[in-house]
């Protein structure tokens, strides 16, 4: 249970890889300071990682997927042999299932293909690759500025209550937003790298990278291009002929990642295809599933993400950014924050994750307006006290997050029962030939048990029909 003594001990673990960390860090020790967050932020993952039973949005869909793509990786598939009719275009109770993009839900099916079909196997991808973001978001920080920003921002990623929950699957979209933004943080990171050095075989990593991330979560995952086209200006190690053929060698690697996909499903899927491309489109212009926001939802979100303070950096770095407007490499930040939060805010579908392809841009300017406040704050006289508190808040406000987002005091009694509720419906039969009627949790079940699963009851002349045709039918009463 994640109450267990042995959970209470992850977290505990977690909390004192921190405090050494930041004990370490304080010293300039940043590398072991850096391997110590790297641990405590596997551990509070692994924390969130543990709950018994799939989270209802959207967890529980993207499971069954990725456990059907075990068996069948070029064929996502939902229900596997849906027995009664159902519409093409609902994905939550279709067969060919195009709802999202398919890397995401390889590195799970994966996953569970190595180390069997349970919950902590499909959530491992999650939990190892935004552990290894703390790493690179201390390699970002560091080399665009300084070791203590790297740690400093590292450590808000490591901690980030969101980051957390998405690796535990507790939140919608949650397995396929945690790969995204990490891919999207190494993706800027090879593209910093890229843009430093002038190198083709550091564009094409940067080009997989980005192919990658639009693989998982679509075209959003094209922001790793701006930024690197702004840091390579900064950086000047480029002609313009060079810097517009890298630009167009990483776009092209994106493309031979990302497009296969999208030709063989209109080719072998088209009916289910063609739907999701236009149910994308209806994104932009209609409220869809109930998220329907005014325009500043994601700006007024900000402050839940990443701490009521936050706005002062963005602001002050705004600021900074206009004054020195040749500073191309303050704009590549602003930059990866305004093009997500412009196009998120226009779209009339939002969702809080949706801005997070930002959080390491600013978490950046956050550790940037901690080490600048911290040095600035004794210029100010009576006003000392102000930043003092302005500065604290910067860290408490998202450790507060983090806390309130774990939940470690909730009881997970309810979730259990689910568990049982289910695994009491197990039959001796085998898997393929059983089809449950009337379950509470017909998606779960079909994780959990195998089968066909349905949460209503049919008309019994169609009962009758299946167990002719040799079905075991389950009708729940």
């Amino acid at each position: 249970m994640t109450n267990s003594p042995i959970w209470w001990g992850v977290l505990l673990g977690a909390v004192v890889c921190f405090g050494y960390a930041w004990r370490l860090h304080t010293k300039s020790k940043h590398e072991t300071a850096v391997l110590l967050l790297v641990l405590g932020g596997f551990l509070l993952r692994l924390f969130s990682a543990n709950d018994p039973f799939l989270s209802p949005w959207d967890e529980r869909f993207h499971a069954l997927v990725a456990k059907n793509m075990m068996s069948h990786p070029l064929r996502p598939m939902l229900y596997v042999h849906p027995v009664l009719p159902y519409p093409p275009e609902d994905w939550s109770a279709n067969h060919i299932w195009l709802h999202k993009q398919p890397f995401a839900l390889w590195l799970m099916s994966g996953s569970m293909k190595l180390f069997g079909t349970h919950l902590l196997a499909l959530r491992l991808p999650s939990v190892l690759i935004t552990t290894l973001g703390i790493g690179a978001m201390y390699g970002l920080g560091k080399r665009l500025y300084h070791a203590r920003i790297g740690f400093d921002a590292a450590f808000l990623w490591a901690i980030h209550g969101m980051l957390v929950e998405l690796a535990g699957g507790r939140r919608a979209a949650d397995h396929v937003d945690a790969v995204f933004v990490a891919l999207i943080l190494f993706g800027a990171y090879w593209a910093l790298r890229t843009a430093q050095q002038r190198r083709i075989g550091l564009a094409l990593i940067t080009g997989l990278l980005t192919g990658l991330a639009v693989l998982t979560k679509w075209l959003p995952g094209l922001i790793i291009l701006p930024v690197w086209a702004l840091w390579a200006i900064h950086y000047r190690q480029y002609s313009w002929k060079s810097w517009l053929g890298h630009g167009l060698l990483m776009t092209c690697t994106a493309f031979v990642v990302a497009a296969p996909w999208q030709i063989y499903t209109h080719q072998a899927f088209p009916v289910e295809a063609s739907w999701e491309q236009y149910y994308n489109y209806l994104h932009l212009f209609e409220g869809l599933e109930g998220h329907d926001q005014p325009w500043y939802f994601h700006l007024n979100n900000l402050r839940i993400l990443f701490g009521e303070f936050i706005y002062l950096p963005l602001v002050w770095w705004a600021w900074v950014s206009i004054r020195k407007r040749t500073d191309a490499s303050r704009w590549a930040l602003l930059v990866w924050i305004a093009i997500p939060l412009g196009f998120f805010s226009f779209a009339a579908t939002k969702m809080p994750a949706y801005i997070l392809i930002s959080a390491p841009a600013i978490f950046l300017i956050t550790a940037l307006a901690w080490q600048h406040f911290k040095i600035y704050q004794y210029r100010l006289g009576r006003w000392r006290r102000l930043v003092q508190v302005f500065i604290l808040g910067l860290l408490l406000l998202p450790l507060r997050y983090s806390l309130e987002r774990l939940k470690p005091l909730d009881r997970d009694e309810a979730a259990w029962a689910k568990r049982i509720e289910v695994e009491a419906l197990r039959q001796p039969s085998p898997a393929d030939s059983v089809i449950y009627f009337n379950v509470p949790h017909p998606i779960e079940t079909m994780f959990f048990l195998g089968g066909t699963a349905y949460g209503y009851a049919p008309a019994p002349q169609v009962v009758d029909s299946l167990r002719g045709q040799g079905y075991r039918v389950i009708l729940r009463e």
